[in-house]
């Protein structure tokens, strides 16, 4: 799933790059307001559910990198660490551990008749339970638990 979240969003940049947002067209900070808006977004589609490995990951940054690159008129093999420390962009990473707590906390408090909120109550009486993980390894989730 996200080897083609990766490709999709490839082919929206591309799509978007031909429309302007490259270093000739759009201003730089309106070219990434569009990838923040569009093509972020189908990246992260399904990371904070799922548990990627650091292949996952590598893949994931590679496409990030290659929408900067493509955005600022970089090299493909120039360093993005610059050009997203400017431009306010996480690391695929940091980003899933943050879409995954607000999960987590919009699950939490939903009401008590909500079907969610049913489902949970009952997948978390059980052993192996995908939730009770995605809990254990959130860092956020973490210190939140006890104000919650």
């Amino acid at each position: 799933m996200l080897l083609h979240n990766s490709t999709k969003g490839s082919q929206a940049m591309q799509m978007l790059h031909s429309l302007g947002a490259n270093a000739t067209g759009f201003d730089k900070a309106l070219s990434f307001r569009f990838y923040k808006c569009f093509i972020r977004p189908i990246f992260e589609y399904g990371l904070s559910l799922l548990t990627p490995t650091n292949l996952d990951f590598k893949q994931l940054e590679k496409a990030q990198d290659n929408a900067c690159r493509l955005i600022m008129r970089g090299h493909k093999t120039s360093s993005t660490q610059v050009i997203k420390h400017m431009n306010n962009k996480a690391n695929m990473s940091d980003r899933m551990v943050v879409l995954c707590a607000k999960n987590l906390v919009r699950a939490n408090q939903l009401p008590s008749d909500a079907l969610l909120t049913l489902f949970i109550n009952q997948l978390l009486t059980t052993k192996d339970c995908h939730i009770k993980k995605l809990q254990q390894r959130n860092p956020i989730w973490q210190q939140l638990v006890a104000p919650l």
